[in-house]
């Protein structure tokens, strides 16, 4: 399966962090949403928007393992939805996503999220931080 990223899983480090694994990827759009910062938070949050556009990276062929450890890394906070994303390419293909679950879309700001920002501000912080897969118990 494949899976769009808008937020710190753009990041190569991040995702192999998260999963455990390197996936092949493409830069992506995925239309009808729109990313805005979390307040407090380093990370985005994804809701739908009529006519938003959101870049993003598209990881190919992600296993089912990988995608328990994407399970448990996004927690309660974001439910996980079917979509299409293009390519840059112009190559449409079927992918999950991560969108912010509506309990919780009050966390949400109007501000837009950039990752140039996060990787300057909070990559190294996140990755000597993170602990792999222990929600996990492995």
């Amino acid at each position: 399966m494949h899976v769009f990223t808008y937020g710190s899983l753009m990041v190569a480090a991040v995702m192999q962090a998260v999963t455990g694994n390197r996936f092949t990827s493409r830069k992506a759009t995925l239309r009808g949403y729109a990313r805005f910062r979390l307040d407090g938070a380093s990370y985005p949050g994804l809701i739908p928007q009529k006519d938003a556009a959101t870049d993003g990276v598209l990881y190919l062929n992600v296993d089912p393992s990988s995608m328990a450890r994407l399970d448990a890394f996004e927690g309660t906070f974001y439910d996980r939805a079917r979509v299409e994303a293009e390519t840059t390419e112009g190559e449409r293909l079927k992918a999950e996503v991560y969108v912010v679950a509506p309990a919780y879309r009050h966390h949400l700001t109007a501000e837009a999220w950039h990752l140039d920002d996060f990787r300057r501000e909070h990559l190294a912080a996140f990755l000597a931080s993170y602990h792999g897969f222990s929600a996990l118990g492995e």
